[in-house]
């Protein structure tokens, strides 16, 4: 909530005093790490443009999740009440998720319903911006969303900035495919 923009943009500077101090202290902390390991090769050239030495940092990717038993799409479809294309959001409700993208994409798609499972401090406002194709579920276990990846058409995630999020790795391991913006580690 310092910066506007995505993290490419904080990158470029800008800001006032604060952003100044916070990305000084960051690449002095970077630069003197034995060793940095990171999610992404995104987080990764991050680390190295802050100042770490390139053999010094790792990509040590996010792990595939244990696989559940699921019950068949056709009844997970049915137990969601789930009639037509259907897309799932799953995560945190922050503004770095920008779900307004994913709702006005959405809207435009005739037929196509996008369920969203999660909390966080957007919801408020999410719920007033979202238009009749959008349902809120609220938060949901591991299992239930897993359910929900299965029993989707895709899984969606519309970032304004990521890392490699854990979501897209439980979709994937549902045998869901990801919709997700060309950002950060997920491009």
């Amino acid at each position: 909530g310092l910066a506007q923009g995505n993290v490419d943009a904080y990158q470029r500077g800008g800001g006032g005093l604060l952003d100044r101090l916070l990305r000084r202290a960051r690449n002095r902390t970077v630069r003197r790490a034995a060793f940095v390991f990171c999610p992404s090769s995104y987080l990764r050239e991050l680390a190295v443009s802050w100042g770490a030495e390139p053999a010094r940092v790792e990509v040590l990717p996010n792990p595939a999740p244990a696989g559940v038993e699921l019950p068949p799409r056709d009844v997970l479809r049915r137990q969601l009440g789930l009639d037509g294309f259907t897309l799932a959001f799953a995560g945190r409700l922050t503004a770095q998720k920008a779900l307004e993208v994913a709702f006005a994409a959405v809207e435009r798609c005739e037929g196509v319903t996008l369920l969203v499972a999660g909390d966080g401090p957007e919801r408020e406002r999410l719920e007033r911006l979202a238009g009749p194709s959008v349902r809120f579920l609220g938060p949901l276990e591991r299992r239930a969303v897993l359910e929900l990846f299965a029993a989707a058409d895709a899984a969606l995630l519309s970032s304004s900035w990521e890392n490699f999020p854990h979501t897209v790795v439980e979709a994937l391991a549902a045998g869901t495919p990801v919709v997700a913006t060309d950002v950060g580690g997920v491009g």
